[in-house]
């Protein structure tokens, strides 16, 4: 009687370390797979993301703004809630922004390099109706343009003759 309570103990003690090896040996394996899973490097983002046209929409997909090439310059517009277009930017030689309303109406300012001298133009309604300012030559020089696209051009020196010949004040 006394074999079989040994046996018994036995077997139980037997039984018990096995099930402490089992679960040791899952207590180790979790930990090395958590180590492990801490040393690998995290994903990162990439460092530059190419497209040829980029566009934004609202949370109800209606296109806001497009970022794009356009005859191999930058240009970005910028699109009111009802789809018209309220800024168009474009970088080539120059700057130039527009703003269309729902009716057509345009109106442009534009910033450009005209024959190696800068030339600013701002342009209203039709896109014939404006004025630009340059410097031709190191001469500032003047146009207007009426809606009928006609074209009046003056140059510093004669828009100063003309107002002191009318008897304006000059201010130097």
């Amino acid at each position: 009687m006394y074999t079989t309570d040994l046996e018994a103990r036995i077997a139980g003690l037997e039984k018990s370390l096995r099930r402490q090896r089992t679960i040791g040996a899952a207590v180790l394996s979790v930990t090395a797979l958590l180590i492990l899973m801490g040393q690998s490097p995290s994903p990162k983002a990439e460092p530059v993301l190419r497209a040829e046209r980029f566009v934004l929409v609202d949370q109800n997909g209606s296109q806001m703004a497009e970022l794009s090439v356009d005859r191999g310059s930058g240009k970005l517009v910028l699109l009111d809630r009802r789809g018209f277009q309220t800024v168009v930017g474009g970088a080539g030689p120059g700057i130039e922004i527009s703003s269309r309303d729902g009716n057509g109406v345009e109106a442009r300012f534009a910033l450009l390099p005209y024959d190696e001298n800068p030339f600013c133009q701002l342009m209203l309604a039709n896109g014939k109706a404006g004025f630009s300012i340059a410097a031709l030559n190191d001469v500032p020089v003047v146009q207007v343009t009426d809606a009928d696209g006609r074209l009046s051009t003056r140059n510093a020196d004669e828009l100063m003759a003309r107002s002191t010949s009318e008897g304006e004040r000059s201010v130097r």
